[in-house]
């Protein structure tokens, strides 16, 4: 579903031969990591009623990796730094890093990107807005005189990041025609299991018969070694044997 308004420039345009030529690898392991996530975060998008072609966002934030931190601290899929990941109500502490949340982050990265396109009422201004923070693009356009994104004089990497989003999005209509082969969408089999109280994560995974690498990629917020101590009922994604596991861990 081809739902959002691509400008095609020569920003763009060049962007797209810099992926094609210096960031192909990159890429190619972005592609493979969505089809995790893909599936999950265009329904959340359509349920916002944004364009569900926003998920290419974070092909440009984070090469769609829970894992990643940039160097001001911003963290998950959608790169979000403590003070918005607090507004849009994820927690982060010694236990627990909500950013890293696939779902949760991109609940997150649904709202702030409605509201900023609710202020701006122009996307490329918002996207530029989730990037360097509303009150710069404010003041650019208060300054400059000019609400046109392509004009504005904005911080290097911001004037980047636009075309970026553009170049993305022209690649995953057509991938074929830029010479990239995604891998069909398979998202993990997951249910929830509710953990009582803090248990080391060790332990679940030897009670589910899986490792703790698997577990860690299910449940990418948990970053101590046990469940939150402040979170009773702490809802775990883990293999579908919900059952089984909750026997085991149960009884010892």
């Amino acid at each position: 579903m081809h739902d959002f308004p691509v400008v095609v420039n020569n920003q763009v345009k060049a962007t797209i031969r810099y992926y094609q030529k210096n960031k192909r690898v990159a890429i190619a392991q972005a592609f493979v990591r969505a089809r995790r996530y893909i599936g999950m975060m265009r329904a959340v998008f359509r349920e916002t009623g944004l364009p569900e072609e926003l998920v290419n966002l974070a092909f440009v934030e984070s090469d769609v990796n829970p894992r990643a931190t940039s160097h001001a601290n911003a963290a998950g899929i959608w790169q979000f730094i403590p003070a918005t990941a607090e507004r849009y109500g994820m927690r982060t502490n010694a236990w627990l890093d909500e950013r890293r949340d696939p779902e949760k982050s991109t609940r997150a990265a649904a709202g702030y990107l409605k509201y900023l396109y609710g202020r701006f009422r122009s996307w490329p201004l918002a996207l530029a807005a989730y990037n360097a923070g509303e009150a710069t693009v404010q003041d650019a356009i208060k300054r400059q005189r000019t609400r046109d994104y392509w004009r504005l004089r904005l911080p290097k990497e911001t004037r980047r990041f636009v075309p970026s989003f553009m170049a993305m999005t022209l690649i995953a209509r057509d991938p074929k025609r830029y010479e990239f082969s995604p891998p069909p969408e398979e998202p993990y089999d997951t249910e929830r299991l509710h953990i009582a109280e803090p248990t080391e994560i060790r332990l679940i995974a030897e009670a589910a018969g899986t490792s703790v690498r698997h577990l860690r990629e299910l449940n990418p917020e948990l970053v101590g070694s046990a469940t939150p101590p402040d979170r009773p009922a702490y809802a775990l994604r883990i293999p579908r044997r919900v059952q089984w596991i909750s026997h085991k861990v149960q009884s010892g």
